[in-house]
């Protein structure tokens, strides 16, 4: 379901240099990293990260290695605000962090799951939600 939800919402951007490709996905972020190396060789690669997720990167498998074969990007999320010394870490780690312009919201799928709340859903993802039958939600 996650899948169909970001399928969803990268087809809203519509910006060709922007790919789901759910074959590259794997619990490591090292080897998502490397499998997209392997399909776009000597192309750049940028992972994208909430910014409730810095903290956790130094304690990735081979955090330096997903940091220098990438630029990482972090997109801000309201309740997880970036401490400089997070960005520190990683820069020690050899990256070089770009923190993204956007406003991302804390709410979480358990949230909405416990409080439906349509004002919470990006209305790219109703089809889908409602397809589905997920959180309770019904049509706005």
């Amino acid at each position: 379901m996650r899948t169909a939800l970001l399928r969803a919402l990268v087809a809203t951007i519509g910006d060709d240099r922007l790919q789901l490709v759910q074959e590259l996905s794997s619990p490591w972020a090292i080897e998502t990293l490397q499998r997209a190396a392997r399909r776009w060789p000597g192309r750049p690669l940028v992972f994208v990260v909430g910014s409730d997720l810095v903290s956790q990167i130094p304690r990735w498998k081979q955090a330096g290695e997903v940091l220098r074969s990438c630029r990482l990007a972090i997109a801000p999320r309201r309740g997880w605000p970036l401490r400089p010394s997070e960005l520190d870490r990683l820069r020690s780690l050899g990256g070089d962090p770009q923190v993204l312009p956007l406003d991302i919201p804390a709410t979480a799928s358990s949230e909405v799951r416990q409080q439906p709340d349509p004002e919470l859903v990006p209305r790219e993802l109703w089809p889908v939600l409602l397809e589905h039958n997920l959180y309770g939600l019904t049509p706005p």
